[in-house]
């Protein structure tokens, strides 16, 4: 856990001037955490078998942590109602 958090706290939170940058690391980071699939793959939305759907939740939920601290503050209220990664 010490290592994820250490990660993400290395980089830079988006902000309106790096975007660029700043989703680059984003992919590579996802792609390290076999996460990039529900956000900008072929796994982006829920399944709907029961059991797959759980474990989508999961790593959506991971995701879209991720994403939320690693953004300005200012940018949450524009993400606070979505409701997959991708949405984020």
């Amino acid at each position: 856990m010490a290592d994820f958090i250490s990660t993400l706290n290395s980089v830079e939170k988006f902000n309106a001037n790096n975007y660029g940058s700043w989703s680059k690391k984003m992919q590579y980071y996802f792609l390290s955490q076999e996460l990039w699939d529900i956000i900008g793959g072929s796994d982006t939305t829920p399944p709907t078998d029961v059991e797959a759907a759980k474990i989508w939740k999961v790593k959506a939920g991971k995701a879209i942590f991720v994403l939320s601290i690693t953004i300005e503050d200012e940018f949450l209220q524009r993400i606070k109602n979505a409701k997959t990664p991708k949405e984020v």
